[in-house]
């Protein structure tokens, strides 16, 4: 017991205790009195304890208040992240969708051209075979005419061939040679040319073409 609490006590209390310094006639004490004075302190003590727990439980009060609105806007954050998230998701959702219609527009057209390229490429093969076989044709008519020619060749195997004779005969070629092609005056030194026949039977084709 303090004595900043004297003044709280009833003045008969108070003048029991030494260190209120209050003085009063003293009369004899009765139990009454004793009973009375122990009622007022103890009841002085537990309103004293009920207002420092009282201030306690107001700060605790407010902590948790301040907690839960943190917590409340920490919420609202996430929900405005998420609801931004979710928008996104719906756009690149959307951008996929368009993405996905225009491969399934593209993929008919690229079908159609993919058959016209087969097409074409076909057509060019057998170009190339009726091409290859103008020349055969060409070069057995000039033979059974004794006109001595290189023409049953291919272009690539004709340079092999005209350029195997420069080299395996050591050609050189004088200027006036300037206006002849090349290829014509290695004909030029062909000496025979014919054709043999063979049966079919011993025939092995190489070419699945022909």
């Amino acid at each position: 017991m303090t004595t900043e609490a004297c003044h709280l006590l009833p003045l008969s209390d108070a003048a029991d205790i030494p260190s209120c310094n209050v003085t009063t006639q003293r009369y004899k004490r009765s139990r009454s009195r004793l009973i009375s004075l122990g009622v007022g302190i103890i009841s002085m003590d537990l309103s004293i304890a009920n207002s420092i727990q009282l201030l306690n439980l107001q700060e605790e009060v407010e902590m948790i208040e301040n907690t839960l609105s943190e917590f409340s806007q920490t919420i609202q954050i996430h929900e405005a992240k998420l609801a931004k998230i979710q928008l996104n998701q719906i756009k690149i959702s959307e951008q996929l969708q368009v993405t996905q219609h225009t491969i399934n527009d593209i993929i008919p057209v690229l079908d159609s051209h993919s058959q016209a390229l087969n097409t074409l490429k076909a057509v060019i093969e057998r170009l190339h075979i009726n091409f290859h076989r103008s020349f055969i044709y060409l070069a057995i008519a000039q033979i059974f005419r004794n006109q001595l020619t290189l023409n049953f060749l291919s272009p690539d195997d004709l340079q092999k061939v005209v350029y195997h004779v420069i080299e395996q005969g050591n050609l050189t070629f004088n200027a006036h040679h300037g206006s002849i092609p090349i290829v014509e005056i290695i004909t030029k030194l062909l000496v025979r040319q014919q054709i043999d026949f063979i049966p079919s039977l011993q025939y092995k084709n190489q070419n699945p073409q022909e």
